[in-house]
């Protein structure tokens, strides 16, 4: 939960505190134990992937700049 993850990552991964030796074995396990949260990030990471599309970020800086310039 540090960084540009949560931002990038959206809803598809299992955040934890990277500072803590327990958060991080506490989320692998859950990713690693539960069938169904490992299948709902693999589908909300192929949805969240098409955000990063070259398109898609190339709309956004232009969108970006026309908002500057206003």
């Amino acid at each position: 939960d540090a960084g540009s993850i949560p931002e990038v990552a959206g809803n598809a991964v299992v955040l934890v505190d990277p500072r803590s030796v327990d958060a991080i074995a506490d989320g692998l396990l859950r990713v690693l134990d539960d069938t169904a949260l490992r299948t709902e990030l693999v589908h909300r990471g192929r949805a969240r992937v098409t955000i990063y599309t070259p398109e898609a970020m190339a709309n956004g800086f232009v969108s970006l700049y026309q908002r500057l310039r206003s």
